[in-house]
């Protein structure tokens, strides 16, 4: 039985949960805040700590142990992200998401606990289920947050901010681990969890829920996971949109350092070390996210279009991986990076505010955005599988971007099927 039908057994109906009120002027600060943590438990975790430690710990089979548990610890934010999701609907304790943001924080020191004194394989794979889990956590808290605390007039203002605040939260993660604690992991483990924690607890501490009717004494069943595309095609084109894109976007990130070496060959036109390239491109594309996210949001709550925005950001990301994909020289990538970057910016910034609007169910906001957010995870899954493939079979990078390029295409292509939103 669907969500909605199970709410309608109430005796009394339940007005629509969307908020209409403004937002104050500290809110965003701190939603923005306690979003920049995600990307210090999920993605400075993924792309800087746990390669060391793989390459420490199994240094014959470092690539393939590496993408194992990685792929191990998505599967576990996949089904973390819904779950909790449903869950929060259901939460009377404390409100109704703050509970799971302070879980997740918790779970985090757990995990990064386990990750900083691992010393065997299973236990770093075990540490990263858990860090995946509580990243899932609060992304799922998070972004149900969003419907609920941000009227549709402020929407793309705070889809931007927790679009762009994992990217951040990253790109001050791996600068803190640079600069404070270079020669120790566990010191890092120990920097990023006391930031993750405090931050998240603040976060908590702070919010204030309004008193809203949830779907709480409502069983939980598996059917309520399954969201019927002929019911509700919107969002499930809006769905495809997202997992195209993180798709193009997570397989970019994850071998932009094997494209600078084997075409580019950063280091011999440079003189200058692998690293330095990959950061280059990482601080001006994560630059270009984080303008372009704040000014299209603001743009998108202005003009109240999604779908442009969305479509547009698409083409233009499109257009930087093709051209990206015909270029072997290193003075080209920098202003490719700024393309790129813009079109991804655009695309956080306009489409979760579009997906807020296209759910099923105004009762199950939690677990519906909780689907919505498996796009976000499974490329992490796909990403290293599709890739691998493509470059086995045509020892090509510009064949590989001109794939991430068609997933772009593709990720325009669905959202422009949309129909309830502009």
């Amino acid at each position: 039985m669907h969500p909605t039908s199970e709410v309608r057994s109430f005796e009394e109906p339940i007005p629509a949960r969307r908020a209409t009120r403004a937002v104050a002027l500290s809110f965003p600060l701190l939603f923005g805040l306690a979003s920049i943590v995600l990307g210090m438990v999920s993605i400075t975790v993924n792309i800087v700590l746990l390669p060391m430690q793989v390459a420490v710990l199994d240094p014959e089979h470092k690539e393939t142990t590496f993408a194992v548990i990685l792929a191990f610890g998505a599967l576990a934010a996949v089904i973390t992200t819904p779950v909790v999701g449903a869950l929060s609907d259901r939460t009377r304790l404390w409100g109704k998401r703050r509970p799971w943001i302070a879980l997740g924080a918790l779970l985090t020191l757990v995990a990064f606990l386990l990750l900083a004194t691992a010393h065997t394989i299973p236990q770093l794979a075990v540490g990263m289920v858990l860090s995946m889990m509580a990243g899932g956590m609060l992304l799922a808290a998070l972004t149900a947050l969003l419907p609920e605390t941000f009227p549709v007039e402020h929407r793309a203002l705070g889809a931007s901010l927790v679009g762009m605040g994992p990217l951040l939260g990253n790109a001050i993660g791996g600068i803190l681990i640079a600069q404070v604690t270079p020669t120790s992991i566990p010191a890092s483990y120990e920097l990023l969890g006391t930031l993750v924690v405090g931050i998240s607890l603040l976060f908590a501490l702070t919010l204030h829920e309004e008193e809203t009717p949830n779907v709480q004494g409502v069983p939980l069943r598996l059917a309520a996971f399954w969201i019927n595309p002929r019911t509700h095609p919107d969002f499930v084109y809006t769905w495809l949109s997202r997992l195209f894109i993180f798709f193009a976007w997570t397989t970019l990130s994850n071998f932009i350092l094997y494209f600078l070496h084997d075409v580019v060959h950063y280091e011999h036109v440079s003189g200058q070390p692998l690293s330095q390239g990959t950061q280059i491109y990482f601080a001006i594309s994560t630059l270009a996210v984080l303008l372009a996210s704040l000014l299209t949001g603001h743009l998108s709550d202005r003009w109240q279009r999604r779908k442009g925005f969305v479509i547009t950001s698409c083409a233009l990301f499109a257009v930087g991986l093709l051209l990206l994909a015909f270029t072997s020289v290193w003075a080209v990538v920098p202003p490719l990076a700024i393309v790129i970057g813009i079109g991804m910016g655009g695309y956080l910034s306009s489409d979760l505010a579009l997906a807020t609007q296209v759910l099923p169910d105004e009762y199950s906001q939690g677990k519906d955005l909780g689907l919505m957010n498996t796009a976000v995870y499974l490329p992490m899954i796909l990403s290293p599988l599709v890739a691998a493939l493509v470059l086995s079979t045509f020892h090509s990078y510009p064949i590989l971007f001109l794939v991430l390029a068609g997933a772009a295409v593709l990720a325009a292509l669905a959202v422009g099927r949309v129909k309830t939103v502009r």
